[in-house]
């Protein structure tokens, strides 16, 4: 117990140097990994106790409107790693393009990355063809989902229409009474 507050705190620490807590924007916009993991650092320190021990492990994560969600890239032990994955996902994501973020959502999943031996679900290799059915599987759901969305909608729509035809008949008959 008295080991887990150690690492929330130093998590803690290191997050909050500068400006407060760290949102994901200014991580990947105005701090670098090398800032970052000297926070870390700097923070086990001052809780006595060795970064290694927390045992960090990072994955990019960002919006795609493509998916309705949030798509995650390969977990790794190397934040530099990570940051760069990110930044191509958010590149491909603003082209505006399925097929530019496609591509390079494959690539990142499909990318060898350093991963923490004590991890297995995280090791998991992917060829770029099996990439490559991970993320058209997830576009295929996406779309599967915003079709029923869609026709919930409609039958809505529909219900809503046919309910207002009723009332007007309805009014009319009362009024020819």
């Amino acid at each position: 117990r008295a080991r887990t507050l150690a690492y929330q705190a130093a998590i803690q620490q290191a997050s909050q140097r500068g400006q407060g807590r760290l949102t994901t924007e200014q991580l990947s916009q105005t701090i670098g990994a090398a800032t970052l993991t000297r926070a870390v650092r700097q923070a086990c320190v001052e809780c006595d106790m060795d970064p290694e021990d927390l045992q960090l492990t990072y994955s990019a994560c960002v919006s795609s409107p493509w998916l309705g969600n949030s798509l995650v890239g390969r977990f790794s032990i190397d934040l530099e790693e990570v940051m760069q994955q990110r930044k191509d996902l958010l590149k491909a994501r603003d082209s505006l393009c399925w097929e530019t973020m496609r591509s390079v959502w494959i690539r990142v999943l499909s990318a060898k990355t350093q991963q923490r031996p004590s991890y297995p679900w995280a090791k998991l290799e992917r060829t770029p063809e099996e990439a490559a059915r991970v993320v058209d599987k997830s576009r295929e759901t996406f779309l599967a989902w915003q079709g029923k969305r869609q026709d919930s909608r409609m039958e809505r729509l529909a219900f809503q229409i046919d309910e207002a035809v009723q009332a007007k008949k309805r009014q009319r008959l009362n009024l020819q009474e």
